[in-house]
């Protein structure tokens, strides 16, 4: 089953582009710091009420600009695991 992640870089960039300290994003988001982390680091995937929340707090991006649809096959096992873990 296809999962979408974050694009790390796409989304660090934005970040520091508006001068934007990833924890304050959290926080404007309505999501734990920890959890901001784990998506920008792909160990947890966005909800789509999460993807939407970001696109919509980041004006004029693209949903390809800041997202990745991958397959499981693509997916390192340190993600599949942490996925039978929490899902």
């Amino acid at each position: 089953m296809p999962k979408v992640t974050l694009k790390q870089t796409e989304v660090q960039r934005v970040l520091i582009k508006g001068h934007l300290p990833q924890n304050a994003f959290a926080e404007r988001l309505g999501i734990s710091s920890g959890y901001m982390s784990q998506l920008t680091r792909g160990r947890r995937y966005p909800s789509a009420e999460v993807r939407a929340k970001i696109l919509h707090s980041l004006k004029n991006i693209a949903f390809d600009d800041l997202f990745e649809i991958v397959d499981d096959s693509r997916l390192g096992t340190e993600c599949l695991g942490m996925e039978k873990r929490i899902g």
